[in-house]
């Protein structure tokens, strides 16, 4: 992710959904020294990186869900337990529709954003038709 835009993906999903509580999670965001957001970052990278590599299994099997429930926790724990599985849901679909996130995170491997989408939906319960989205 380029050095500028490291932090865009989460401040677009902020200024789009949940108003009651973007406020509070800009700050949060704002508030991480450079160490806090350099480690955040890492985190967010290695959680691509796992997936790409289970991305070959289907999108609810055990290992990949393991890693969605990672990623869901690291969010939640970045911003004071403040996601629900709604928003959890709506920024999987901003993966795929953005093309700014879709081309962020479909740099570390091609479909990575379907991908997560899928997985994130099954996390949550949600069974999605292939041909609709």
């Amino acid at each position: 992710m380029p050095k500028k835009g490291k932090f865009e993906a989460i401040a677009f999903f902020l200024h789009h959904y949940e108003e009651r509580n973007q406020k509070m999670r800009k700050q949060r965001l704002n508030h991480l020294s450079k160490t806090e957001k350099r480690e955040l970052t890492t985190s967010l990278e290695m959680i691509y990186k796992k997936l790409v590599h289970l991305s070959d299994l289907p999108p609810e099997s055990i290992e990949t869900q393991s890693i969605i429930d990672e990623w869901y926790h690291i969010l939640s724990d970045n911003f004071n337990g403040m996601y629900s599985l709604e928003e959890f849901q709506k920024l999987g679909d901003l993966y795929v529709k953005n093309d700014r996130f879709k081309r962020n995170i479909d740099k570390y491997g091609a479909g990575l954003a379907t991908y997560m989408r899928e997985a994130i939906a099954c996390y949550i319960g949600i069974e999605r038709n292939k041909t609709t989205g």
